[in-house]
């Protein structure tokens, strides 16, 4: 259910002993020193945990804050391709904000650090397999498309394709993405699986992670109908045909077959150059791969974060 989460806390002292501890813990900390010696809301401190991800220490108008960004299941599992179930995304989100707390057990400068925690980012994930990706992500796009936008007096395509898959970007706090998890992750096992992420920066991201008591409280209902609404306008059905189950099994004729099926008029062009024998059987081919076709419904079910989602 949730990837990256992003968590802000304040309370947090700078100070020279302050300074000094996290660059002996820290040898590769990247401090921005000068703007805080001038004064001035300043870059703070970068670094990077083995466990627990990469920390800031920085300043706001309220004082100075710890930023911590982590993926869930890198924390838990040391790996990302596997979406969390409701009940694991909440014993790994207690558990590495736990782990942030305790890092700083000795510099808070209040009580309980635990009441100014807010988060700042989260990735909502869901994803599955999909026979013919390409294909699937081609007709994501045109049903995203349907509705254009307009910013600026002008019409602009809301979805924008990219090597792995395509990108929604409905503001600067908000993000669609839809990727062949295999391809981007580069763990084999994930090739074809589709995952469908949104993106939520700020207020918009805490209204899914409740932090504000002793346990994190996820609001996996509300996720659902978040993620659904991207298909709500045009039914979340795509067709495809598996390309690449093509390809394996008939190699460049399965190729020739399957130009067949996207360009039919092109069939005039494949009788006069290829042989009587191999354009009949290219033809036969383009039908059988038309029969083959697929739908697939991207909306997620009820049960979606029931169960983690693991190959």
């Amino acid at each position: 259910m949730i990837d990256t989460l992003a968590v802000q806390w304040q309370g947090i002292p700078y100070t020279p002993e302050f300074a000094e501890w996290l660059r002996e813990r820290y040898p590769t900390a990247h401090f921005h020193q000068a703007a805080y010696d001038a004064g001035l809301n300043w870059g703070g401190v970068t670094f990077q945990d083995d466990v627990l991800g990469t920390l800031q220490v920085k300043s706001n108008k309220l004082g100075n804050y710890v930023r911590a960004e982590r993926s869930i299941p890198k924390f838990m599992y040391e790996e990302n391709c596997r979406v969390l179930s409701v009940d694991e995304a909440t014993e790994g989100i207690a558990g590495w904000v736990a782990g942030v707390e305790a890092l700083f057990a000795d510099w808070w400068e209040i009580p309980n650090p635990h009441e100014t925690a807010k988060v700042q980012r989260v990735d909502l994930c869901y994803q599955t397999h999909v026979p013919g990706l390409q294909d699937a992500l081609q007709g994501l796009y045109k049903g995203l498309n349907l509705f254009r936008t307009t910013r600026y007096g002008l019409g602009v395509t809301p979805a924008q394709m990219h090597l792995t898959g395509l990108t929604l970007r409905r503001s600067a706090l908000e993000l669609s993405r839809w990727y062949d998890k295999g391809w981007e992750s580069g763990n084999e096992r994930y090739i074809g699986v589709l995952r469908h992420e949104e993106q939520l920066r700020r207020g918009k991201a805490g209204y899914y992670v409740d932090l504000s008591g002793p346990r994190p409280v996820l609001k996996a209902e509300e996720a659902r109908q978040r993620m659904n609404a991207r298909y709500e306008r045009w039914g979340g059905r795509v067709n495809g045909i598996s390309v690449r189950a093509v390809l394996e099994e008939h190699g460049l004729r399965g190729g020739a077959a399957l130009a067949l099926v996207a360009r039919p008029d092109w069939e005039p062009e494949f009788k006069s150059a290829l042989p009587k024998a191999t354009f009949y059987k290219v033809r036969a081919l383009s039908y059988s791969a038309r029969q083959s076709e697929f739908t697939v419904d991207l909306t997620l079910p009820e049960d979606a974060w029931a169960e983690p989602m693991v190959l």
